[in-house]
């Protein structure tokens, strides 16, 4: 369509003699009856998935930010933080903090038939990364800048509103591009914590893009950035709480994931008159 002139497009009149397959009101209802049960299913999940966020969350705030932790009320408080907690920088509590890497788009080999997750920043969402849009092969791996992050690593943008900030945590391994930095914590902390407090500096974050006139925050800006760190035990407990809770996501994104590609499969063949 559109090919045959001399201007590849579309025109009002192709568009409105354009034939589609139309089956009885009786067979669309039972269509929409089937992807229903999937969309209602799908949804169901999804709001669980919000309520395990919500309470990762309040806990996190209730602890490390309004510091009603366990024992606060006969907790000491030295130099103005809770006996303990220390001052560090973000570099401090990780073991490695990067950026990923694009392959260049004009070797086919990089890309074509790749089975490496490459997670682009709009992926990031503030929750679990199970699958990418793209895959990068092995050759694009290792001739390019990108790093093979494991999983339960941190994702964060760091390009331009409305994604930076945003955050990932990676259900396998896999790659980024350059508009991300992968978080990997150290003893000091969980990567259920760090995941958290990063969420907590986003409106810093965003703040000093801003202030840059660039709307980007680079690497050694994250890096120096100072936190309040709690005790290790305090981390601990924390963890504890919430460890179930993020598993619990990842599992059910894992069943949204199965469900929408069952559904889109199923799509096309009830249209077809198939299983009906």
């Amino acid at each position: 369509m559109g090919k045959g002139a001399s201007r590849n497009a579309i025109t009002k009149s192709m568009i409105e003699n354009f034939e589609i397959p139309c089956p009885p009101l009786m067979v669309q209802c039972r269509i929409a009856e089937i992807i229903s049960c999937y969309d209602s299913l799908i949804e169901n999940y999804q709001k669980q998935i919000k309520l395990l966020e919500e309470a990762a969350q309040r806990l996190y705030k209730e602890w490390f930010v309004d510091l009603r932790f366990p024992g606060y009320e006969n907790t000491k408080i030295v130099d103005g933080l809770p006996e303990g907690w220390k001052k560090k920088q973000i570099k401090d509590i990780c073991n490695l903090i990067t950026s990923g890497g694009t392959p260049s788009r004009n070797n086919k080999d990089f890309w074509n038939n790749g089975n490496i997750k490459w997670v682009k920043t709009k992926e990031l969402n503030d929750t679990w990364i199970i699958d990418t849009e793209e895959y990068i092969t092995e050759a694009g791996l290792n001739n390019s800048s990108a790093k093979l992050f494991p999983s339960n690593t941190i994702l964060m943008a760091i390009y331009a509103s409305p994604t930076l900030g945003r955050l990932g945590i990676l259900g396998h391994e896999a790659c980024c591009n350059q508009a991300a930095l992968g978080f990997i914590p150290n003893k000091l902390v969980s990567w259920q914590w760090l995941f958290y407090k990063l969420y907590e500096l986003r409106d810093k974050f965003n703040s000093i893009a801003r202030g840059a006139g660039q709307q980007n925050i680079s690497a050694v800006v994250v890096k120096d950035t100072e936190i309040v760190v709690p005790d290790k035990n305090m981390i601990d407990k924390y963890t504890s709480f919430v460890a179930d809770i993020f598993n619990q996501q990842k599992k059910l994104i894992c069943k949204i994931k199965l469900l929408t590609e069952a559904r889109d499969r199923m799509l096309p063949k009830l249209m077809n008159g198939e299983f009906l």
